[in-house]
């Protein structure tokens, strides 16, 4: 398959201050109900951690706004921090520890917290797969914002200090058409990948069709 040239989206219509990009909404989230153990004695969880409650809050809280009440996940919030669990011994046969503490609730008296914590063992990431990472990146007139586009440029510079030589890294982009800005590259050519950020520039309308069969 052909690609377009960056150049061909740096030639895009330029973003209209007028149009109305904003469409970011929140599922409802519903409190849980209190359950008496001795009728429901179980409780299911997924044990993988998300941590984005934290940083969509801090988001709002920057630009000087009280983020949505159903912005924020009170777990993600709280796995956002490193608590300095003691992870299981090297050899154990079990993948984590768990830990509880009990204390009283301080906005009811009525009532104790319980915290039940699990820590899974430390992974060397030297250790880890080579990655083969393709981003397929959004540079339409919608992502001009400082919180879209320039605020995954800044977060694509963190990520480029974490990859390895045996990694690889490619990126699509698409507006009013799709094309390669980054062949896959080895993960310590810092200056090219950076490079290739730099140039990306939010204009045009949205192929994302076009994106999606251009990066699989």
């Amino acid at each position: 398959k052909s690609s377009a040239p960056l150049a061909h989206f740096e030639a895009q219509a330029p973003y209209s201050p007028d149009a109305v990009w904003h469409t970011e909404e929140y599922s409802r989230i519903y409190s849980n109900i209190f359950h008496k153990p001795i009728e429901k004695p179980l409780s299911t969880f997924s044990i993988d951690v998300d941590t984005a409650a934290y940083s969509n809050m801090r988001r709002f809280l920057n630009r000087a706004k009280l983020p949505p009440k159903d912005a924020i996940r009170i777990e993600e919030l709280l796995n956002y921090f490193e608590y300095a669990y003691q992870p299981p011994q090297t050899k154990a046969k079990t993948p984590f520890t768990v830990g509880t503490t009990l204390t009283n609730c301080p906005w009811n008296q009525n009532h104790h917290l319980a915290r039940i914590y699990l820590q899974g063992q430390k992974i060397d990431l030297e250790h880890l797969p080579p990655s083969n990472l393709v981003f397929l990146i959004d540079v339409s007139g919608s992502m001009s914002n400082p919180n879209k586009l320039p605020l995954l440029k800044k977060a694509f510079q963190l990520l480029v200090k974490n990859l390895r030589a045996q990694d690889r890294v490619a990126i699509i982009v698409y507006a009013g058409a799709a094309g390669v800005v980054l062949e896959a590259t080895s993960g310590d050519q810092d200056a090219k990948i950076i490079a290739a950020l730099d140039k990306l520039t939010a204009g045009g309308s949205t192929a994302g069709g076009q994106g999606i069969e251009l990066a699989y």
